[in-house]
């Protein structure tokens, strides 16, 4: 029959986990972990429930030493715990999960270590507990990244243009995001970047003037302050075009064209005309060779 008392017990002996007040100066993160424990099972010998507990992180946050379960509530009188640590200074028995944690962390998704609790129960009562967990959230600061958005540059009109913002850092070593945007462009530019999220995107310089481009660099959790890399055009050579060539009878005026010439940067041009060829004895001159 004592066997019989004893099996009941086993099967009837339940956890129960709520969410209590506790000390002021205790935080309380039982909302954020997971109780795991073994099926309970009993001493003889001693007169002892036995159970082994151990403590999951559920949340996001890093839940940092000193860590403690607390058995909040027995719901017999006539059990108590047998091999707590201490005391709160409300008298609530507690169990150190501090040397149960490998680097004195929690981290989100890990288990402790777990630890036997024993529970003085002579008379093999049944009974609930509850408890609550009190630990501490790692504190971090985030440093801001740096962005480099890379040294100016001079460009001519229709160059393909890289910007580059491999120099950009983050202090705390956090994987950062790249942002381009043109600040400022020549007045009736059409220049759009090939990838404002890529590292180097590019573009093609349009128009002569000065481009602006502006990085900010994100680390996940803070943006950095704004670095700008400015590209500047270049004087570009005109292109001279001195028309077709043409076929005319000994004697006649002939008249050269040369308004197919160019200047990519839309510069005015002026001409300069001569003859760099002529037949043996020819005396021909031209006229007006500046227009």
């Amino acid at each position: 029959m004592k066997f019989a008392a004893q099996l009941r017990l086993y099967l009837a002996f339940i956890f129960i986990f709520i969410i209590p007040n506790v000390n002021s100066w205790a935080i309380d993160v039982t909302s954020d972990v997971t109780v795991n424990r073994t099926r309970p099972i009993y001493d003889f010998i001693n007169l002892q429930t036995i159970t082994n507990v151990s403590i999951e992180n559920i949340s996001t946050e890093t839940i940092v030493t000193p860590l403690q379960l607390v058995v909040d509530s027995i719901t017999s009188q006539e059990v108590t715990v047998a091999n707590a640590d201490g005391q709160l200074s409300d008298g609530r028995p507690y169990f150190n999960y501090d040397s149960l944690l490998g680097d004195g962390l929690l981290d989100p998704g890990e288990v402790s270590l777990s630890r036997e609790i024993r529970f003085d129960n002579p008379n093999t009562l049944r009974f609930d507990f509850t408890v609550v967990v009190l630990g501490e959230y790692q504190v971090t600061t985030n440093t801001p990244p740096t962005a480099n958005a890379g040294a100016d540059q001079t460009a001519f009109v229709t160059d393909t243009v890289f910007v580059d913002g491999s120099g950009s850092s983050d202090l705390d070593g956090d994987a950062i995001t790249y942002a381009w945007q043109f600040t400022a462009v020549p007045t009736g530019s059409a220049a759009v970047l090939s990838d404002p999220t890529a590292v180097n995107p590019s573009f093609i310089i349009d128009l002569p003037g000065t481009y602006t481009v502006q990085l900010i660099v994100n680390d996940g959790m803070d943006d950095s302050v704004p670095d700008t890399v400015n590209i500047t055009t270049e004087n570009s050579p005109p292109v001279a075009n001195a028309g077709a060539d043409q076929s005319v009878v000994s004697g006649r005026k002939v008249l050269l064209d040369g308004t197919a010439s160019s200047d990519p940067d839309g510069d005015s041009l002026v001409y300069a005309w001569q003859i760099t060829q002529r037949p043996l004895n020819s005396q021909s001159v031209l006229t007006m060779a500046s227009t």
